[in-house]
């Protein structure tokens, strides 16, 4: 029998065309540098940061929350953000 528990992980990805830079420091404003997957896509320039949002101890779910509260998202990132 498998000691693990079964869990979902929530994950929150973010792509953007052309901007390593920039999701690399949303993964430090959201979670941690070294925790944050930052990856090329196949698709050309595009790169996506994945942060964990289970761990309760770095509450990157709420940081999330309020950070777009505070500053609004714009066109399909609102949408997908309105449905995450």
């Amino acid at each position: 029998m498998n000691s693990v528990p079964n869990m979902v992980e929530e994950v929150l990805p973010v792509n953007q065309k052309d901007e390593e830079e920039l999701l690399s420091k949303m993964g430090v404003l959201f979670y941690d540098k070294a925790l944050s997957k930052l990856r090329k896509t196949k698709n050309g320039g595009m790169y996506r940061v994945e942060m964990p949002c289970n761990d309760m101890k770095k509450d990157v779910y709420k940081k999330v929350m309020q950070y777009f509260d505070t500053y609004k998202l714009k066109t399909t990132k609102l949408e997908s953000y309105l449905m995450w």
